[in-house]
Formats: structure tokens, sequence, C-alpha cells
């Protein structure tokens, strides 16, 4: 009776430690699917701004842009209606409101105009906010909203202002989700993205006109210097060899180099620097040569020596003979662009943190491009390095499936592919290339797809989760215990009932 007592306290105690283990596993597990869930989350944004971006640059019509942006807005931040109020500073047009999910009539439209005015209260710095229903019903227009995102910016160079919000009625408020932090963040980076774009097909049109009308002739050229005078972007014309004839003030402006200093130089004597590429100066050697329209986008060098990025047009004038007589070049300064491009990679490098923090590996399969591009979490998930990977790491990774896995994997991939959908979720087991252990992974796979529903792109992120399905086969293997102690405490109190 004492060894049966004895193996009784036992397996108690046995069961008193697979409970503490399973509390600590079930803490660590709920982690990791928030880590996932916000990781899932990212991945959808990263997707939308990058869908958001490539829409924009086929887009040449101020309005149509303007619309997309709206359109942009409720996908991205999954808000219930998007606006975007566009005023000409000069009053030379009526401001341009778009609504997306939002109707307002004529009579609504100039209150919503003269509240944002309001709210507005002539901010001159450009920042991301996140308004309540505090903030908003103040105003008679706002009256029904509940929050908002919001951005303004100034462009002076050309003459515009911009309100850019995402809304939420009180009506609708419990159907959407609340905005964090990141939605501020995230919001703001897409804001520059818009001022950027927006400010580019402005000035492209006025370049565009420039160009056109200074390409007819010299004598257009000399017609047009008062306007190559006054434009924002700088102007250089250069004679048949590159040598600098003139420059405009803007030119002067942006370099620090006046036309007295540079006149009879060519550019690329006092422009360029250690960091120009040399793949851009080849470009611009070869169209200059030939005489041959250009544009690329240089790294240049002010007077003081401080760096700036150049976006730079240059044409060839013909006389109607079709004689090369002289270079017109355009040149925008572009740094504030790059900078805002680059606050968007930095984005993209907390996806990377997120997914190596929370050992989730990560694959994209470009096929536009003929690309895939990995996370190195990935790498270690399968016990491989990136020296071994091809062009098509699916196809390299495929060795380390589980034999008894692989043709149900590769159907499911091909099904998927052809099926339409967006999202597929499964597990499968490999057989780690190192330790040669057999691990368990669970997939989740996302598909861009075209018109057609084509795939263009998959994303992929793999979790490994053996120690969870160990602890779930541990759990079970408890279960059958306490079934066995139940027998066993049935079997003791039946015994003490026949002494009794």
């Amino acid at each position: 009776m004492s060894g049966r007592n004895h193996e009784y306290d036992k397996l108690l105690a046995d069961y008193r430690e697979l409970q503490l283990r399973v509390t600590r596993f079930s803490a660590v597990e709920q982690e990791l699917i928030n880590t996932r869930d916000q990781l899932d989350a990212e991945l959808v944004l990263y997707k939308r701004l990058n869908d958001f971006i490539k829409d924009a640059f086929k887009v040449s019509s101020e309005k149509k842009f303007l619309q997309l942006v709206c359109e942009t807005v409720v996908d991205l931040f999954e808000v219930e209606s998007g606006l975007v109020l566009l005023k000409f500073l000069d009053n030379t047009n009526e401001p341009l409101l778009f609504t997306e999910g939002l109707r307002l009539e004529d009579n609504e439209r100039q209150s919503f105009i003269q509240n944002l005015e309001q709210l507005s209260g002539g901010l001159k710095k450009a920042k991301a906010f996140i308004l309540n229903k505090e903030s908003l019903t103040k105003y008679p227009a706002f009256i029904e909203l509940s929050r908002s995102l919001f951005y303004q910016f100034n462009d002076e160079a050309n003459s515009i202002q911009c309100y850019i919000l995402g809304l939420v009625t009180k009506e609708f408020d419990p159907i959407y989700q609340q905005f964090l932090p990141r939605h501020e963040t995230i919001f703001s980076v897409f804001a520059q993205q818009v001022q950027s774009l927006l400010g580019n097909i402005r000035k492209n049109d006025k370049i565009r006109e420039q160009v056109q009308e200074i390409s007819l002739s010299q004598t257009e050229l000399r017609k047009l210097s008062q306007i190559a005078i006054k434009t924002k972007n700088g102007v250089i014309v250069a004679d048949s060899f590159g040598r600098i004839e003139w420059v405009n003030d803007a030119f002067e402006f942006i370099t620090g180099y006046s036309l007295e200093e540079v006149k009879g130089k060519k550019p690329k004597e006092f422009l360029q620097g250690n960091d120009t590429d040399k793949v851009a100066l080849e470009k611009l050697k070869y169209a200059l040569e030939n005489k041959e329209y250009v544009e690329v986008i240089v790294t240049n060098y002010k007077k003081n020596g401080e760096k700036y990025y150049n976006a730079l047009q240059i044409n060839p004038i013909f006389d109607e003979n079709g004689r090369h007589q002289s270079f017109v070049a355009l040149q925008r300064d572009i740094t504030s662009e790059i900078i805002a491009k680059n606050e968007l990679l930095n984005v993209n490098e907390r996806f990377e943190i997120i997914a190596e923090k929370s050992h989730i590996g990560i694959w994209e399969r470009d096929y536009l491009r003929d690309k895939s591009t990995w996370n190195y979490e990935l790498l270690n998930q399968y016990g491989t390095n990136d020296t071994e990977m091809s062009v098509e790491p699916l196809r390299h990774l495929m060795k380390f499936i589980h034999p008894e896995d692989k043709d149900a994997i590769v159907e499911k991939t091909y099904s998927f592919i052809g099926s339409g959908t967006d999202i597929v979720e499964f597990e499968f087991r490999i057989i780690h290339g190192q330790s040669k252990e057999t691990r368990i992974l669970k997939a989740l796979i996302i598909a861009e797809r075209d018109a057609s529903k084509k795939v263009t792109k998959l994303i992929g992120t793999n979790i490994d989760i053996t120690e969870k399905k160990l602890q779930e086969k541990a759990l079970e293997s408890h279960l059958k215990q306490q079934e066995l102690l139940a027998e066993i405490s049935l079997e003791i109190n039946n015994s003490a009932n026949l002494n009794e």
C-alpha cells in the first residue's frame, strides 16, 4: 500500500510540474500569436503602401492621383472614408475636394472646407495627427465624426495647400479598429509620399511644357528665357561641347555657384564627387556623345560641399537643318523625396526586426522581376545558408521537406496558385539541414494577383512549432496519466470499502 501511495505522490508531483509548464507555454504561445498577428498586419500595410506607390507612378492626371489617394487612405488604414482637399495659395483656382466613402452635398462641401481651415489653425509645419471626438465635434461640419487621421502640408514652390484625412463616424465607430501610434507613424510616411508625388506631378507638368517650348528652336529659347529665370528648377544652357553658357537663378540657389564661376565649364567639373554614381555617369556620357535626350538621377555636390540628389533632364537642341546647336538641362533637387523614401525603408526594417525577435522566417517571390528575397531566420529554420540559395528558393528548400510531406506540399502550393484566393495556411515537416532533426513548421502564404487573377508575387512566413507540438503531445500523455490516476483512486476506494 505504501508503494502505491508513493507512486500516487510521484504522479501528483509530475502533474503539478506539467501544469506549470503548460501555463508557461501558453503565455509564450500567446506572445508569439500576438507578434505574428502584428507582423501579418504590418505585411498587409507594406503591400498596400507599395501598391499605392506603383499605381501613383502610372497616373499623370492630378485629379486622378488625388482620387487614388482617397481610395488608398480607406484601403491602407481600414477607415470608413478618405478625404483630400487641395487649395491653391494664389487663389487662381477653386479648391478641389475629393472623397471616398463620404457623400457631401454642395451646401455641405463649403462648410467642410471652412471647418478644415479652422481646424488646422494656420498650421505651417507638416505633421500627422490622430484627432478624437472631442477635437472634431467643436466644428459643425464634423459633428457626426468620431475620430480622424489628419495631415496638412503647404507646398510654397507649387503654391498649394493640401489636407489628407481618414475618417470614422460615430455611427460606425465600433466596427473599425482604434487608431494606434503606429497608424500615426505610417500615415505620416504615406502623406509625405503623397506630398512628394503631388509635387512631382505639378513640377513635371511645368517642366514638360517648358522643355517642349525650349526644344522648338534657339529663337524660342530666347523668348522663354524669362520663364527659365523664374522657375524653381535649375536650368543650364550649354554649347554643343557641353560648356555652360547660361544658368538661371534657381541653379545658383541650388548649387551655390554663380554664372560667372561656372561659365565656360562643364557641369561634371564641379558638381560631381566621390558618391556620384558611376552607372549614372556612363548613361550621361553616352547620351551627350550621341546628342540624345536623357533623364537620370545623380548625386551632386554644392559649392559648400553639401551633397544633394539631382533629378536631371537634358535635351539636345537642333536647328531647322538638324544640326546640333546646344544642350538645355533641367535639374531638380529631390533630396527631400529621397529622405522620405528612406523613411519608408526604415518602416520596412521594423518588419525584419519583428520577424527576427519572434523567430519568423519570411520569403518573397516576385514573378514579374524574376527575383526572390528571404530573411536569415528562414535559413536558420531550414539549417541552410544564403550561398546555397538560387533565384528560386522554393525549389531549393524543397530538398529539406520530409519525404512523407513533399507531395502534399507541392499539391497545396500549386493548387493555391491556381485557385484565385489570396491566403493559405498549412503545416509540414522538414529535415533540418544541420542537426538532421525532424522539425514542424507552420506556413502562411499571401498572393498578389493581377486583374486576371494570375499570381505576380508570393509573400510567405514560416514559424517553427515543433516545441508547441511536443507540449501538446506531453499534455495528451498527461491526460492519459490522469485517467490512470482516476482508475487507481477508484480501485483504492473499492478496496477500502471491502475492508470495512
